[in-house]
């Protein structure tokens, strides 16, 4: 009787750790996948900048304000077309990053070591070299 409490305790121990390791590798998808999302906003922070100092150089070579006036305008509507791509672009990343977080792993078996041979080739081939 007491074996089969240890039995269970056992199992509990080795469910609790598999369900931290879950946990654990969870963390450090939602760590790396923030990172991303975060590069990618400077990213776009920089595009930004660097699009606002065109066109502050382009209006300040104008010759007239008509030219100031047309600057601002493709200016702006250049940032607004910008913006909504930026918005979209981050929007698919969250996207991608939560089906990834709901997707259940495959088996380690399932994938291919070297990328080169499948599982079955690899067994297939270690019985002939034996």
């Amino acid at each position: 009787m007491a074996e089969t409490g240890k039995s269970g305790a056992d199992r509990w121990n080795e469910g609790l750790k598999a369900t931290g390791d879950k946990l654990r590798g969870a963390g450090e998808r939602l760590n790396e996948n923030s990172r991303a999302i975060n590069l990618r906003m400077i990213e776009q922070a920089e595009e930004n900048a660097r699009e606002a100092f065109r066109a502050m150089r382009e209006a300040a070579q104008a010759t007239s304000l008509k030219d100031v006036a047309d600057v601002q305008a493709r200016y702006l509507r250049d940032q607004g077309k910008r913006g909504a791509d930026h918005m979209r672009e981050i929007g698919e990343l969250i996207v991608r990053f939560g089906r990834e977080a709901v997707t259940p792993e495959k088996p380690a078996e399932a994938k291919p070591a070297s990328g080169r041979r499948s599982g079955k080739a690899a067994s297939a081939d270690d019985g002939k070299d034996g």
